[in-house]
């Protein structure tokens, strides 16, 4: 998915996503990596805000999953079921959010193929990771449910 079609759908369905300044520089079957400014994202003592950097690494992964659900389950939905984030530097600039095949396990991917195919929905864990100055600032573990109107056969 081209990146300006993945950023307004986004901002258009997730509408945090608009105020918080995403923009995607990367998105495809391999990467998703979410960018946003600290200035819309600081908390008092002027470095990220901890609940924008929540929700930055689940917009990364939430979109990530929804990446690899879009050709396969058209008519799907995702809700995020649990969620941790553990913070390990603060953030001072601007940031962002990837989440790539590596913070997905091939066997936690197809064994969620199979049960969604067999049950229409299923959950799959994914992590995501903040980034900011070449610094890992934050990672992310979710725990997403897909919800298929459709399974493929």
């Amino acid at each position: 998915m081209e990146s300006s079609l993945l950023t307004h759908y986004l901002q258009t369905q997730i509408p945090l996503s608009q105020s918080m300044g995403l923009e995607v520089i990367e998105a495809d079957l391999q990467t998703v990596v979410l960018s946003f400014p600290l200035e819309r994202n600081v908390n008092h003592q002027k470095t990220g805000f901890g609940g924008s950097l929540h929700a930055a690494a689940t917009l990364a992964a939430w979109a990530r999953f929804h990446l690899i659900l879009k050709d396969t389950f058209p008519n799907h939905e995702i809700v995020i079921a649990e969620s941790h984030m553990r913070y390990l530097s603060p953030v001072m600039s601007d940031f962002s959010a990837h989440c790539t095949m590596d913070h997905i396990k091939s066997v936690d991917l197809d064994r969620f193929f199979k049960i969604v195919n067999k049950r229409r929905q299923a959950l799959l864990n994914i992590q995501a990771e903040i980034w900011s100055s070449q610094t890992l600032c934050a990672t992310f573990s979710g725990t997403f449910v897909a919800i298929s109107s459709k399974a493929t056969s």
